[in-house]
């Protein structure tokens, strides 16, 4: 497995995408503006299929990019419950903020939360 730690977004956000050649799929973890771009020629390089997206939480600067990537490459997104609201209604994020942000909100396909342990929830 390889670790690709990108920054992207305005304010330079980290994601992580693991890439995995030897079963042709990777993980990315947190979609700043701007990823999609960023690791489309890392996947391509590496022979990799994004499968699934893994948002840390609902702030703008780890989720812009989400919708894009769950349109254009069909990933699956993953998420902690507490954060529905920011995910999926992307305008109290703005609220907070007191800008419009340019947010689109993400249908999470599975929900995680505090002591879940792999596969224990959908």
């Amino acid at each position: 497995m390889k670790i690709h730690l990108k920054a992207a977004g305005p304010i330079q956000t980290n994601a992580y995408l693991l890439t995995e050649p030897k079963t042709g799929e990777a993980v990315l973890i947190d979609a700043p503006l701007g990823i999609t771009d960023i690791i489309r020629p890392i996947l391509a390089k590496e022979g990799c299929k994004l499968t699934e997206l893994w948002l840390t939480h609902g702030h703008f600067d780890h989720m812009q990019d989400a919708a894009r990537l769950k349109r254009e490459l069909g990933v699956r997104v993953t998420a902690h419950r507490e954060d529905q609201p920011l995910i999926e209604t992307p305008e109290i994020m703005e609220g907070f903020m007191g800008a419009k942000l340019g947010l689109e909100g993400v249908k999470v396909d599975r929900w995680v939360g505090q002591g879940d342990k792999a596969g224990t929830r959908v």
